[in-house]
This record gives structure tokens, sequence and C-alpha cells, in this order.
């Protein structure tokens, strides 16, 4: 009796626990199933953004490409534009020369030329005699 009192007890707990348990399976299927289909979609989705990610990496070499070329004109046109500013002040200096070394002394020479003519004249002919002939 006792014995078949404890097969019942131990039949009636085993009961219980798989009745207990049957939920927390019935949830690990869903997730499997679950699982699955996000797999499938996975699988059929997956080909498509690797091939949009290799268009797009393709398309950032392109342009890492051209930034590289507008970086190498910029650079080759830093080091013309530092030339001609090289250059043009160099013409500056140039044109100073010239101007101190025979613009300068030429006009000196012109004005001084004037100068003469005029105390020449003034020599041949005082002021006071040119008054008296125009009146």
């Amino acid at each position: 009796m006792i014995v078949e009192i404890s097969v019942a007890v131990i039949a009636a707990a085993s009961l219980a626990a798989a009745a207990a348990g049957l939920p927390a399976l019935l949830q690990v299927r869903r997730t499997a199933a679950r699982a699955e289909m996000l797999l499938a979609e996975l699988e059929r989705t997956l080909p498509a953004l690797v091939i949009e990610a290799r268009t797009v990496t393709a398309r950032a070499d392109r342009t890492i490409a051209a930034m590289d070329g507008i970086l190498g004109t910029m650079a080759r046109m830093d080091r013309l534009t530092t030339a001609v500013s090289a250059s043009l002040e160099g013409a500056g200096v140039i044109m100073r020369q010239m101007a101190a070394g025979t613009i300068v002394p030429t006009v000196n020479n012109a004005v001084g030329l004037l100068a003469v003519l005029r105390e020449g004249i003034h020599w041949l002919r005082p002021r006071r005699e040119r008054k008296g002939r125009s009146s």
C-alpha cells in the first residue's frame, strides 16, 4: 500500500512537472520557428545587401580617387601661385631698381635742365624788360 501510494505520488509529481514544463516547451518551439523564419528572411535579403554594400564601396573608392585628383590639382595650383607671387615680387623689385636707377635720375636731370633754362631766360631777359615791353 505504501508502495502504491508512493508510486501514485511520484506519478502525480511527474505529471505536474510535465504539465508545468509544457508551456516552456511550447515557447521554445515558437522561438525556434521564429528563428527559422528570420534566418530564411536573412538568406533572401543578404545577397542584395552584399551587392549594395559592394556598390557603395565602389562609389566610395571612386569618390576618394577623385578627391585625390582634386587635392593634387590644388597642390599644383598652390605651387604655381607661389611661383607667380615670387615672380611678381621680383618684377616689383626690378621696377623699383629701374625707377631708382633710371627714371629718377632722368627726371632729376630734366628738372635741372628746366631750372637752368628758366634761370638763363631770366638772366637774358630780366622781368622789368618783359613788363616794359608788354605794356
